[in-house]
């Protein structure tokens, strides 16, 4: 069954455009689930090849990829004093590493002290 699972994934990502994560930031970072998806899905010989220079990515017919996230922690927080994880690893390296070279990164911070009209402005924003 799992073989089955990452055949029908590994398709759907071959037959994409265009790729959107959604998930909340836990201690400033992605949460282990996602990094474990990317661990999982993403391996050699399907997303990179290693070369005598480093990793080639082969997921380059993705044209795009969508980080979508929330935190409690203020999106200036997170990117000017918590390290900008999302940004400087996720990005710049793991996405670009695996042949998506365009990223955007959108976070709806201090989640807990939005009401929920602010919550509905920012998913009709998307």
């Amino acid at each position: 069954m799992k073989i089955k699972k990452q055949l029908i994934i590994n398709e759907l990502i071959m037959n994409c455009s265009e790729i959107i994560f959604i998930c909340p930031l836990w201690w400033n970072d992605l949460p282990a689930i996602l990094k474990g998806f990317i661990d999982k899905v993403m391996k050699k010989n399907f997303a990179y090849e290693s070369t005598s220079t480093g990793v080639k990515g082969k997921l380059t017919h993705i044209k795009q990829a969508k980080i979508i996230t929330t935190s409690i922690s203020p999106t200036w927080y997170i990117r000017l004093f918590a390290g900008d994880a999302i940004k400087s690893v996720f990005l710049k390296a793991t996405l670009k590493q695996i042949g998506i070279k365009n990223s955007k990164w959108i976070n709806l911070g201090s989640i807990d002290k939005l009401t929920d009209q602010r919550r509905k402005v920012f998913l009709n924003s998307l």
